[in-house]
C-alpha cells in the first residue's frame, strides 16, 4: 500500500512539471531580429584656401589701432568726475570765504594786543584771560592759512605756528610764571616771523586739523561777538559806512570765516544739523555784506549786516 502512494505521489509531480513547462513556452515571446545599423560615411576634407585662412594671426587678421578696454574707459570717465568735484569743493574754500590780507591784518593786530599784555609776570596775572583769546585767534588764524587754498602770507610757518600758539592758548587758562613764560615766548617768535623771519617748531604739529583743538566755542562767540557791533556800528549811516567801508568788508569776512570755522568737524554741536543751518545763514548774511561793501551799497549793506546780528541772537536763543 505503502508504495502505491509512493508510485502516484511521484506521477503527480512529473505532470506538474510538464504542465509548467509547457505553459513557459507558450508564454515566452519569439526572438528579436537584429537590424543593421546604416552609418554615415566619414566626411572628406579639401586642402584649406590660402584666403580664409591667416599664416599669421597677429600680423595678418589684427589691423588698425586696439581698441580702449571697458575698464579703462570707465576709470577715465571716473577720472573726470573726480576733477569735476575736486572743482567743485575747491570753489567753496577759505578763499571765497576771507582774503589773504585781511587774515594778515588779524595777525598783526594780535600781535600789537600780545605786546601790551604779556609784558611782566604781574602784568600777564590780570591779563592773562585776554592773552588766551589772542593766542586762540592766532590758533585759528594759522590753521586756516594751513588750508588757504590761494595766496596767502605765512604758508610755510602755518603748521608750527599754530601748534605753538594753540598750546600757549591752553597755557594762559591759568596766570602761573610758567604759563607766562612759554606766552612770552611765543610772543617773541611771532613777533620775528610778523618781521619777516621764521617760526620755530616748537610744538609738533598734527598731520591733521582737530578744530576743536585749535580753538574754542567760547572764543569764536567773543569774537563774532565783536564783529557784530562793530558792523552795527559801521552801518548805521551813510557818512560812516564810507569811511569804514574797508573794515566793514574785513569784519564781515572775518564773520564768514568764523561761521565755517564753528561748523567743522568735531566742533560743538557741529553735527546737528539746525545749527550748521544757523552757522551757514549766518555765513549768507556777512558774505552778502561784503559784496553789498564792495558794491557802495549802503542800504543793502546795513540790510545783510543787520541779518548778521540776527542769525546770531537766533542761534543763542537756541543753543544757550
Amino acid at each position: 500500500m505503502k508504495s502505491l502512494i509512493q508510485i502516484t505521489f511521484a506521477i503527480s509531480l512529473i505532470a506538474v512539471s510538464l504542465s509548467l513547462a509547457v505553459a513557459q513556452e507558450e508564454s515566452a515571446e519569439p526572438p528579436k531580429k537584429i537590424r543593421k545599423v546604416q552609418r554615415v560615411a566619414k566626411p572628406s576634407f579639401e586642402t584649406p584656401k590660402d584666403d580664409v585662412y591667416f599664416q599669421n594671426i597677429f600680423e595678418d587678421g589684427i589691423v588698425g589701432e586696439r581698441p580702449e578696454s571697458s575698464s579703462a574707459a570707465n576709470m577715465a570717465a571716473s577720472g573726470d568726475a573726480n576733477a569735476e568735484d575736486n572743482a567743485a569743493a575747491n570753489s567753496t574754500g577759505w578763499s571765497m570765504l576771507i582774503d589773504g590780507t585781511t587774515i594778515e591784518d588779524e595777525i598783526k593786530s594780535l600781535n600789537q594786543a600780545l605786546a601790551k599784555s604779556v609784558t611782566s609776570p604781574v602784568k600777564f596775572k590780570t591779563a592773562y584771560n585776554d592773552v588766551r583769546q589772542s593766542m586762540s585767534l592766532l590758533s585759528m588764524s594759522f590753521a586756516i592759512i594751513r588750508e588757504y587754498d590761494g595766496e596767502v602770507r605765512w604758508k610755510d610757518h602755518a603748521a608750527a605756528a599754530q601748534a605753538a600758539l594753540q598750546q600757549a592758548a591752553t597755557n594762559a587758562r591759568s596766570n602761573t610764571v610758567q604759563a607766562f613764560n612759554y606766552c612770552n615766548a611765543r610772543k617773541f617768535d611771532l613777533e620775528d616771523l610778523v618781521r619777516g623771519g621764521s617760526f620755530a617748531e616748537i610744538e609738533k604739529p598734527p598731520e591733521e586739523l582737530q578744530w576743536s583743538d585749535v580753538i574754542g566755542r567760547n572764543e569764536t562767540m567773543e569774537r563774532l561777538g565783536t564783529s557784530d557791533e562793530l558792523l552795527k556800528q559801521w552801518t548805521a549811516d551813510q557818512q560812516t559806512f564810507s569811511k569804514q567801508r574797508d573794515d566793514i568788508i574785513s569784519e564781515a569776512q572775518w564773520v564768514a570765516a568764523i561761521a565755517a570755522v564753528i561748523a567743522q568737524e568735531g566742533m560743538d554741536d557741529a553735527d546737528v544739523d539746525e545749527y550748521v543751518a544757523y552757522c551757514d545763514a549766518m555765513k549768507k548774511s556777512a558774505l552778502d555784506t561784503v559784496a553789498a561793501a564792495k558794491s557802495d551799497d549802503f542800504e543793502a549793506a546795513s540790510k545783510f549786516a543787520n541779518l548778521v546780528s540776527q542769525s546770531c541772537n537766533n542761534c543763542h536763543e537756541d543753543w544757550r
